[in-house]
């Protein structure tokens, strides 16, 4: 808490860059956490928009939860299936301390957006990966939304009545905890980074 006498703790990551190339809801609470802290966030979309964009309650044509989870974002728009668009991204790289994404593993490293190829070009560069099954592994190429997390961790079971089927939780329990859990690993990367003066490739699932 800030008061007289004390810092103001919203701006710990003033002068934080970090480039988001996240969507829906887990990696977007990562993001909008770095914004809170003082980060200057600049979310990177395709040309058709997030689609949260679209989702019910609208207000002026915007969903209520893309307000919510990307409030206080930049915003960049580049067609990530054209070259020029790539180039463009490699050129930021330099002067950009944080990338988060969330896509299915492989998807950034096809486009020339992994970690080994945008950390040849930055070696300070930290990087976090949101997704449902981790990076690694027999599962890792599986595509994964909340309400998939929510029944393959048992979590839908112990929803609801005792005797009827599973319910889905009313909230992304899995997205939020996912984000959240890709902040924190965020702030200590940021940590040794201090120490070692390199960057590092976060894997949250």
């Amino acid at each position: 808490m800030s008061g007289p006498g004390r810092p103001d703790p919203g701006r710990m990551l003033e002068g934080v860059r970090v480039l988001d190339f996240t969507q829906y809801l887990a990696g977007p609470t990562c993001t909008r956490l770095l914004v809170e802290l003082g980060a200057e966030v600049i979310k990177v979309e395709l040309p058709d928009g997030d689609p949260v964009r679209r989702l019910n309650p609208q207000r002026g044509g915007t969903s209520g939860i893309f307000i919510q989870q990307n409030r206080g974002k930049e915003s960049l728009v580049l067609d990530l299936r054209r070259p020029e668009s790539i180039e463009a991204v490699h050129r930021m790289i330099p002067h950009v301390d944080i990338v988060v994404e969330n896509a299915t593993p492989g998807v950034m490293a096809r486009r020339g957006l992994g970690y080994e190829q945008l950390s040849a070009i930055n070696p300070r560069l930290i990087m976090a990966s949101v997704s449902g099954f981790g990076q690694w592994g027999s599962y890792a190429h599986r595509s994964c939304f909340d309400f998939i997390a929510q029944g393959m961790a048992g979590l839908m079971h112990m929803t609801g009545e005792p005797d009827g089927p599973p319910y889905f939780v009313g909230i992304g329990v899995g997205d939020v905890n996912a984000g959240v859990h890709a902040f924190a690993g965020i702030g200590y990367a940021l940590y040794q980074r201090d120490r070692t003066g390199r960057g590092a490739h976060i894997d949250v699932s």
